[in-house]
């Protein structure tokens, strides 16, 4: 007797919302951000543990950053699909019932009618928004927005095609087929695994000879405003956030509050 499994139902993972760093390019809005962050920052309470302070801090920032820059839009795709592509659809799918329904040449006309409309409108709106979309495209090289320029490139491109892989042999040259590639693979490895066991056995017979029965204890000093400043700076825009929803840009344009708050 068989039994069959009930299905599995899959959880949707809530989507993140991503704060509109971008208006931080605007000194107004930057303004704001900063002030808001040094009132809060300044009222808060200071425990002397490192977790906890930073938990607080995240609290804070999220809260000025939902409301002084808010949250961007999220992108979809056909974005030339508006209200009047809906519109022609829907006229065309009423006609073809009709005409299912009953198939008189009035009926037929009509439909053939809506189909020859609504492609023109479709194709319509399509061409307006791709010459919107190379505008955009425009701008951004010109603000030197380089990540939102690749990007656009990136969708308009689109990703059906799957990327052909080469490997190097030993001579340099390039091995495209299956076999070859499986073969050179495991050759590597092979090589590589050897190596390593080799320097395994070196190192135990030289940690046995230098063995040393005292511990050296290593301390953690505070980092400085100043290296805490330097880390901040040298981290790179434009990059997906964590669990946090903290973001790069916010970090750098916290204002001289926020290094209060992060080192000594």
């Amino acid at each position: 007797m068989k039994q069959e499994r009930p299905p599995r139902i899959k959880e949707r993972r809530q989507m993140r919302r991503r704060y509109d760093t971008g208006k931080l390019n605007d000194i107004t809005t930057l303004k704001h951000f900063q002030k808001e962050m040094a009132k809060q920052l300044e009222g808060r309470p200071h425990t002397g543990q490192v977790e906890i302070e930073w938990t607080q801090i995240e609290v804070v920032m999220n809260k000025v950053a939902g409301k002084e820059l808010g949250y961007s839009e999220r992108k979809v795709n056909n974005r030339w699909f508006d209200e009047h592509c809906k519109k022609a659809l829907d006229h065309r799918k009423n006609t073809r019932l009709k005409t299912m329904e009953d198939g008189n040449e009035e009926n037929k006309r009509k439909y053939q009618q809506a189909r020859r409309t609504t492609k023109k409108i479709c194709k319509k709106a399509k061409i307006t928004h791709l010459e919107k979309e190379l505008k955009e495209l425009e701008e951004s090289w010109k603000s030197k927005g380089l990540r939102n320029f690749y990007q656009e490139i990136k969708r308009g491109k689109g990703q059906h095609r799957r990327p052909a892989y080469y490997l190097k042999d030993k001579g340099g040259h390039l091995i495209g087929d299956k076999e070859g590639k499986f073969n050179r693979f495991a050759g590597h490895f092979e090589e590589l695994l050897s190596k390593e066991e080799g320097e395994m056995r070196e190192s135990q017979y030289d940690s046995k000879e230098k063995q040393e029965d005292t511990e050296v204890e290593t301390t953690i000093m505070v980092p400085t405003k100043k290296e805490v400043e330097d880390q901040i700076e040298s981290l790179k825009s434009n990059k997906a956030t964590g669990e946090n929803n903290i973001s790069a840009e916010m970090l750098k344009q916290g204002g001289e509050a926020r290094l209060k708050e992060y080192g000594n």
